[in-house]
């Protein structure tokens, strides 16, 4: 057996922390600004109404993604799950070994990982260069759900566990080329501090795709 293969994960929690952070704040200065404007203006015009409208719409919406950047922020005070698999891509219809490994200090309530599949289907839109997009989950397994678990300073808790890949996987019905793609996603709740989640991309092919892979490397 090979070594470990330690998955990466999609993006950084400090990254997504800081975007999301950053649009909340313009969406919500620019609903502010919307008000403000209208409520300085001295020669109110018939429907202004929809201008306050839009603007509380803007600072609501601007204020709940602020606190989202802010709420993933607190994940850098916990340490990050870490997955470790035995091979790297994996077959649909055949099985991989999972470790994972949580280090420490967190206590958790729960640590769950689920193995999920997303497929994206791209249609040509109305627009001349825009194109219609649509994501969805059409396969959701959990392959590990841990309860209760006290992990001191320089420990961690780790767990194995066989994941097995679908065979086939139904794809929804919707017209437009279609995507599919793997991952495995951490969902963390820790007692008295902030939950977390991380997704970690994992490559599966099909048996055939294995074998033109197979081919090109003879």
């Amino acid at each position: 057996m090979g070594a470990p293969i330690r998955l990466e994960r999609q993006a950084s929690v400090g990254g997504q922390a800081s975007v999301a952070t950053g649009i909340g704040i313009v969406l919500f200065l620019i609903g502010v600004a919307t008000i403000i404007a209208m409520w300085a203006d001295e020669s109110p015009t018939e429907g202004e109404w929809v201008f306050y409208v839009v603007g509380v719409g803007f600072a609501v919406v601007g204020l709940l993604v602020a606190v989202l950047g802010i709420k993933t922020f607190l994940m850098l005070r916990i340490p990050q799950t870490i997955l470790d698999v035995d091979r790297m891509p994996v077959i649909a219809g055949e099985s991989f070994e999972l470790t994972v490994r949580q280090p420490g200090p967190v206590r958790l309530a729960s640590l769950r990982v689920n193995l999920v599949c997303e497929q994206t289907t791209r249609r040509p839109g109305k627009g001349a260069a825009r194109s219609d997009r649509d994501q969805r989950i059409i396969h959701q397994t959990n392959v590990l759900d841990l309860r209760d678990a006290a992990v001191g300073s320089g420990e961690q808790v780790v767990r194995q566990v066989t994941v097995t890949v679908p065979a086939h996987v139904q794809l929804a019905d919707i017209e437009g080329r279609k995507d599919v793609a793997w991952r495995l996603e951490v969902w963390g709740r820790v007692r008295g501090w902030a939950n977390f989640g991380h997704p970690y991309d994992i490559e599966v092919l099909n048996p055939e795709e294995e074998k033109a892979e197979e081919a090109t490397t003879s």
